[in-house]
């Protein structure tokens, strides 16, 4: 029962990469044409991050189908499996979750400082800003 469950998780988490990476590519060939190029970024970012979160929820199911009766017991691997728990929790949401903020503060102030907005919060600040969260 357990090792179909995993082997579901594997399929839609493969299948979810696959579903972001298209996202991605759409957005990123869209990205020359689009005028409000600030909210694409966002979403390029986001893509990006569930992507890392798929891939690394795939290599999580996997370590457990390398490993099936003994992983118990064998240290290393409960290590690994510990380490990409820690780089999903600390690298990947918290940055997910700060470009949620960031999306929230963006459409806030655009509705604020409506004529103004693009003078305070321009291309080149939000790059900024999403080079300093990761």
């Amino acid at each position: 029962m357990e090792l179909s469950l995993n082997i579901a998780l594997c399929i839609l988490n493969i299948l979810n990469i696959v579903l972001h990476g298209t996202g991605f590519y759409l957005l990123k060939c869209l990205y020359k044409n689009h005028r409000n190029k600030i909210n694409q970024l966002y979403m390029l970012n986001l893509s990006f991050i569930e992507i890392m979160v798929n891939l690394m929820e795939v290599i999580k199911t996997a370590f457990i189908f390398y490993f099936p009766l003994n992983i118990k017991e064998n240290s290393v691997a409960i290590e690994i499996l510990y380490c990409i728990d820690i780089y999903q929790c600390f690298c990947v949401w918290i940055v997910y979750y700060l470009v949620m903020i960031y999306i929230a503060l963006d459409r806030l102030f655009e509705i604020l400082l409506n004529l103004k907005y693009p003078l305070y919060w321009n291309e080149q600040k939000v790059k900024y800003s999403i080079v300093l969260v990761w």
